[in-house]
């Protein structure tokens, strides 16, 4: 699994209810990023204040949508390093069942749970 960035979305907002892809997903997009002029496409989302946020440099260029592949992961560890995509794509039950586990990490059941009062209710 990946985990992407707002540019996946901009790109495909029908398509995406969260950013949490799986590699078959990400080979069917190979949208580029730059312009035959070296400019990026217009409304193009910068991976790079992500990525420095993330303790990376500054200094990378994004080229396609594999510029904004975050980071790979197992399905378990995006769905809990990302839990309010988690929810939006379907794994409500499997966090709610991690944050009833008296001996789960405490780091992760507080942004599980942060995640839960920011989604919207189910209908």
């Amino acid at each position: 699994m990946y985990v992407v960035d707002e540019e996946w979305r901009r790109r495909y907002p029908r398509k995406m209810s969260g950013f949490i892809i799986c590699l078959a997903c990400s080979r069917k997009h190979e949208d580029e990023c730059v312009m035959p002029d070296g400019t990026y496409v217009s409304g193009h989302i910068l991976v790079t204040p992500v990525l420095v946020a993330r303790g990376y440099p500054a200094s990378r260029r994004d080229i396609d949508l594999c510029s904004h592949l975050l980071y790979i992961a197992t399905q378990r560890a995006a769905v809990q390093n990302e839990p309010a995509s988690g929810i939006a794509q379907g794994a409500r039950d499997y966090l709610a069942a991690l944050i009833d586990d008296d001996g789960f990490n405490p780091a992760v059941r507080a942004r599980i749970e942060g995640a839960f009062a920011a989604a919207p209710r189910r209908r």
